[in-house]
């Protein structure tokens, strides 16, 4: 009996992708892309499955409430490096539980590879007790350190080793409250902080905290709403204690073309904001960009002021929006230069999904400016058409980097913000 020649490795593992039962998708971490492998649909979700990965408005709408905290872990655990998988249930007709699994490339760390699918029966959790869903609001598979606050009372009811570790004392000997751990000086910006996440939902920025022991930490911060029985609660994620950072540029080169010059001095006698940014955004070839914004970063209290000029940005101005999913935070947290995105269809930062997506921007470039080694502004330069700009075009648009930083840095303000 003869047998036919097995398929070549190559044809075999197409068959496999193309017939995967779910998606498979490849994010670039440091510029939060997704690329999509396959196209698979769920029946409730149709052409939008892919928007439970990309959009944090498209999950609250469509997951189960008490799996929400699965999604910030997981992501927390991507931005690690590290294996993570989550578990939710859909809040449809079918009442589906889907599975979401990633893993690091070994090769390339900054690609995290992953699955989306309708869970195998084997994964349901047909036991799943309300103290499961509570000790895994406080669990940090990437290693940060998690505690837990009753928004009501402002006593911290649970947390993890990590969190005992940072805080330097067995907090099950003694009870903190979470006010106890702001300094004085810090108690509005920290309070804003937990009514933010109690009210919206999430807030992410920079703290200072005050350890028992009496010294002091500067920490990025995630703040998320959550619940245990019927107390409500806030999950409070210290998330540099294990993060890694890339040395950052300071930024200090700067471009000394006559085009550069000429830009320094027009918006060195512009008397708006506004007239400003409008000097520079006519200083290049028409279609270059279609807008540029300038995003005022204040990561200490939790929120970035957004000033855009062009076509699509008519109404973008003054906004405010908050820190977490934002491109500061973006850059801040992987180091970046500059920051490019191709397609704002293929972002899963929030912020692109808020402010980009519904204005028609497809693409744009940002570029960080730092003072006393805080990142205080953010440049970016928009186009409605996809993959516009590339990190090749850094050079070409580093000529605006002295006539912004006028406006940023300008010792003694006198633009006005109108």
């Amino acid at each position: 009996m003869k047998c036919s020649q097995p398929p070549k490795k190559t044809e075999s593992s197409s068959s496999w992708v193309g017939n995967f039962p779910g998606l498979l998708w490849i994010i670039e971490v440091p510029i939060a892309r997704l690329e999509l492998i396959t196209d698979w649909q769920h029946p409730d979700l149709g052409a939008n499955t892919s928007l439970i990965i990309k959009d944090p408005e498209f999950r609250q709408k469509y997951i189960a409430p008490e799996d929400h905290l699965q999604f910030v872990e997981f992501w927390e655990a991507m931005v690690a490096g590290i294996p993570a998988s989550a578990l939710f249930k859909l809040k449809t007709s079918s009442q589906d539980w889907l599975f979401l699994q990633g893993w690091p490339d070994s090769e390339k760390n900054w690609f995290y590879h992953g699955i989306l699918q309708i869970a195998p029966r084997y994964l349901l959790p047909s036991d799943r007790t309300q103290s499961d869903i509570n000790w895994a609001q406080c669990r940090s598979v990437a290693g940060y350190p998690v505690l837990l606050v009753n928004s009501q009372s402002g006593m911290i009811v649970k947390w993890n080793d990590e969190a005992e570790a940072l805080l330097g004392i067995e907090l099950g000997k003694k009870t903190l409250s979470f006010e106890s751990l702001i300094p004085s000086g810090a108690t509005r910006v920290a309070k804003q902080a937990l009514e933010t996440a109690v009210n919206e939902g999430v807030w992410g920025g920079a703290l200072t905290l005050k350890m028992p022991s009496g010294a002091t930490i500067n920490s990025e911060m995630r703040l998320n709403s959550t619940a245990m029985g019927d107390s409500p609660l806030v999950r409070l994620s210290f998330l540099s204690a294990s993060q890694l950072k890339r040395k950052r540029s300071t930024n200090s080169h700067t471009a000394t073309s006559t085009l550069a010059s000429k830009l320094v001095g027009e918006v060195s006698r512009a008397s708006s904001l506004h007239q400003a940014l409008q000097v520079m955004l006519a200083s290049h070839e028409p279609h270059a960009f279609d807008a540029i914004i300038y995003s005022d970063i204040h990561a200490d209290k939790g929120f970035v002021t957004v000033y855009g000029e062009g076509k699509p940005c008519a109404d973008m101005w003054g906004k405010t929006f908050a820190y977490e999913g934002t491109i500061a935070q973006n850059i801040e947290r992987h180091g970046l230069n500059y920051l490019v995105v191709d397609d704002t269809l293929d972002s899963i930062k929030s912020i692109d999904w808020v402010l980009f997506v519904p204005r028609g921007i497809r693409s744009y470039f940002a570029r960080p400016f730092y003072r006393r080694n805080k990142l205080r502004a953010v440049l970016i330069l928009c186009s409605v058409r996809p993959g516009a700009f590339s990190l090749a075009d850094a050079e070409h648009y580093e000529v605006l980097a002295p006539a912004f930083s006028g406006v940023v840095f300008r010792t003694k303000p006198t633009l006005e913000l109108k």
